[in-house]
């Protein structure tokens, strides 16, 4: 009963094992926080520089090879809407909101990491990440700001990151997953660009500090797992030795 009862508790993790190792293909999306890293008003005049709670949306694909059981490399396709803001007053103490958005298309190369294969496994993933600007706002009290030049030159056309994930992912069968995670990323790198100008006058002060992204989110998603290849588990029980093989 016992050798029963271990065979077929192997099986069930073998298995699982099996499951993990080979192309993952995935989809996801939720909400998140996001910050530009600067607490100084673009306006110079302005004082009282105040964060307000800014949220956005982020959605996404990815492809990734798990090599082993606990280790991969995944990349992906992810749309976020992301920004900040403010408040301050001008000379005459009125306060106003400014808000930036932007809207990026990230793709990150990330290492896979995840727990023994199981039902339930926690998984961490950390790399690069490449951003391609594709909008942005810049408003104050809800009308937008006037510019000769598109809004969009006033932040850099790429911006690169560092990008993180950590959650746990749950297995529905062999071939199916789903997945919540915290997911963020930050930027390395001031992403507005100083040299923009406005009838020939610095749009940004040149004595203004670096801005840089952040966000950090709650995202869910779905994977569907593909094995492939030829892969072996070992397993040691008292002794006893058992080696199972696909193909």
């Amino acid at each position: 009963m016992k050798k029963t009862l271990f065979l077929f508790v192997a099986l069930v993790l073998c298995l699982q094992l099996r499951a993990q190792v080979g192309l993952h293909v995935g989809f996801f999306g939720g909400g998140q926080y996001s910050m530009i890293l600067n607490d100084q008003p673009i306006k110079t005049s302005e004082k009282g520089f105040k964060y307000v709670a800014t949220f956005g949306q982020t959605y996404g694909f990815k492809l990734g090879y798990n090599f082993v059981p606990p280790i991969g490399l995944h990349i992906g396709a992810i749309y976020s809407v992301q920004g900040q803001d403010y408040r301050s007053q001008d000379s005459l103490g009125v306060e106003s909101t400014t808000s930036r958005r932007s809207t990026y298309i990230k793709v990150p190369i990330l290492l896979h990491l995840s727990s023994t294969p199981g039902p339930v496994m926690f998984t961490m993933e950390i790399g690069p990440q490449f951003g391609i600007l594709r909008d942005a706002s810049y408003t104050v009290n809800g009308t937008a700001i006037s510019l000769t030049s598109p809004t969009t030159l006033l932040w850099k056309p790429n911006d690169f990151a560092f990008a993180w994930s950590l959650g746990a992912e749950f297995g529905i069968t062999k071939g199916f997953h789903l997945y919540v995670q915290h997911r963020g990323d930050y930027g390395l790198f001031d992403f507005e660009n100083k040299r923009v100008s406005e009838n020939n006058v610095l749009f940004f002060s040149p004595e203004r500090k670096r801005a840089h992204n952040l966000t950090a989110g709650i995202v869910a998603g779905l994977s569907f797992v593909i094995t492939g290849g030829h892969s072996k588990v070992t397993r040691h029980y008292k002794g006893h030795t058992w080696r199972n093989n696909w193909r």
